[in-house]
């Protein structure tokens, strides 16, 4: 064999030696890395959603203790078997202190633990003080949200009849 026989087997030995590493090891680590990179891609996912997820928990429980610090508040404007008489009598003490004469009539409560009952109250009395009425319940410590006033003004010296839809919170 001479010295270039030599040569072209050294190269082509060589060169099936490098292909083999090739095949055998660089493609199978080239793959493993890129399952590896896709796991990992995977997993930051994942751990930005939880992230975000905690992050939503703690924004929940400052929300949580903010209605707690205010759940006395609340407490006093949803009216209970324990306040529900003194709502009656304060809204009475209204018409009654703005001379006005007052009908007023509940829908049937939920069994929830908290229901919107809806109220009806028929004013008869003086416009001025109908919107002074207005302006006492709306100070009233109770959540009443008006959603329908209807009056009826006539030409002669005779009261103004309103007609006042109301929603009220129970627990």
């Amino acid at each position: 064999m001479n010295f270039r026989e030599k040569i072209i087997i050294y190269a082509a030995a060589l060169i099936v030696v490098i292909f083999a590493s090739v095949i055998f090891f660089i493609y199978p680590l080239t793959s493993k890395i890129v399952e590896v990179k896709d796991q990992i891609d995977e997993q930051k996912i994942a751990l930005e959603i939880i992230k975000n997820k905690s992050e939503n928990i703690s924004t929940q429980q400052k929300d949580y203790e903010l209605v707690l610090q205010k759940k006395e508040v609340i407490e006093k404007m949803t009216l209970s078997s324990a306040n529900q008489v003194n709502f009656f009598k304060d809204i009475e003490g209204l018409a009654q202190r703005n001379n006005l004469t007052q009908n007023y009539t509940l829908d049937s409560p939920n069994t929830e633990n908290v229901s919107e009952i809806n109220i009806n109250i028929q004013l008869n009395g003086e416009y001025l003080n109908i919107l002074s009425y207005l302006k006492d319940l709306e100070s009233l410590d109770y959540y009443v949200k008006i959603f329908s006033l209807k009056y009826a003004v006539s030409t002669t010296a005779q009261p103004v009849n309103a007609t006042l839809q109301a929603k009220t919170y129970w627990q």
